[in-house]
């Protein structure tokens, strides 16, 4: 993306390779963790999805997906079956000097070591107050192994705020397929457009920290 960005006659005038930051939401927020450094490790990924049923691990077990709308069955994932090597490679990125991270997923997963020797900037946000974040993202302890990272919370928010706010009759849309997770309810009271205006005031702020020039 990046090449493409920084070669496209439309982006690359604007485009300061010197400068470059990411922002990854759950999965995304998994690939921006990569991307600055991290290394997943694959046997405590499986560990941890041994005890724990929900989120990423209740998708590898629960035999389940949908193609066009129409809910199919397929094995249950062994993630202890799948290549090890490639789980575990560095997707680390030196062109990037700054990641936000909100949310990321595969939190339990990742090589201390590897932590410990990112160099760049990473700011952590997760969508909740303390005690509410699941273990399946929460980000406190990633925070305090990186050298160069700071942690934020948002109250009154859960994972699925930082999606797009729901159209009308989105809520009773996704119960009437079954859906369990709380895709258009942020709870406490708080409306998804303010939560978003809080996200985007902390990642704005935490770029324009990071990425500036050099006093």
């Amino acid at each position: 993306m990046i090449d493409r960005l920084a070669t496209d006659p439309q982006f690359s005038s604007v485009i300061d390779r010197d400068h470059i930051g990411v922002v990854g939401f759950s999965l995304g927020g998994a690939a921006a963790m990569e991307i600055a450094g991290a290394r997943a490790n694959l046997e405590a990924y499986a560990r941890y999805c041994d005890t724990y049923k929900k989120w990423d691990c209740a998708w590898y077990a629960a035999g389940r997906a949908y193609v066009d709308d129409r809910p199919i069955a397929f094995d249950k994932v062994d993630l202890r079956k799948i290549d090890r090597a490639r789980f575990e490679q560095s997707n680390l990125d030196r062109r990037v000097k700054s990641a936000v991270l909100i949310d990321p997923g595969l939190a339990q997963a990742y090589d201390a070591q590897s932590l410990k020797e990112i160099a760049i900037a990473m700011t952590f946000i997760n969508l909740g107050s303390p005690g509410t974040i699941p273990a399946a993202v929460i980000a406190s302890g990633l925070a305090a192994l990186a050298p160069h990272a700071s942690y934020a919370t948002v109250a009154g928010a859960d994972h699925f705020s930082f999606l797009p706010e729901c159209k009308e009759g989105g809520a009773e849309l996704l119960k009437s397929f079954g859906e369990v997770d709380p895709i258009c309810n942020d709870g406490e009271g708080r409306s998804r457009a303010d939560i978003h205006s809080d996200l985007i005031d902390l990642v704005r702020e935490a770029l324009q920290l990071t990425l500036k020039e050099p006093s």
